[in-house]
């Protein structure tokens, strides 16, 4: 008895938009679970614009359509709503690393420095291409006078 072959179904390749303007299209995703915080966080949601590659993150207990939808609204649409036309949501990202049961008070430092530190591929930070210019950070802030 011979077995039947599997059909596979073709379809035509359907291009991928390019964006055009910050914000047009982001990738979502989530971290976790990772060691528990003090504050009960087991996850990190994460979002980053595909043209400037601004990133936004957030740690919550558990990931679910109100803590998802809280923090599309806070992260992208109240600041952003204009400009946010198209999702990618992909898979959850698991991890077992040996972080500290803190880790959750780093995400706001770590996300400024991805905002700030230029992307190998396009030799610009996240900042420089959504604002146009360098943020000014307390490491380029001027030194207080001396002579007061």
């Amino acid at each position: 008895m011979r077995a039947k072959q599997a059909q596979i179904k073709q379809e035509e390749v359907h291009p991928i938009l390019s964006p055009t303007h910050p914000f047009y299209m982001v990738g979502c995703n989530t971290i976790g679970p990772v060691i528990q915080s003090k504050k009960g966080n087991r996850y990190i949601l994460v979002t980053v614009d595909y043209l400037t590659c601004w990133p936004a993150m957030v740690a919550v207990p558990n990931i679910n359509e109100k803590t998802t939808a809280n923090f599309l609204f806070q992260c992208l649409v109240k600041d952003f709503a204009d400009r946010v036309l198209a999702f990618n949501h992909n898979s959850v990202l698991s991890t077992d690393c040996g972080l500290q049961d803190d880790w959750d008070q780093h995400l706001d430092i770590t996300m400024l420095a991805i905002q700030i530190i230029p992307n190998k591929a396009i030799c610009y930070s996240p900042s420089m291409l959504l604002y146009g210019y360098k943020m000014r950070t307390p490491q380029l802030w001027p030194a207080p006078a001396q002579d007061f």
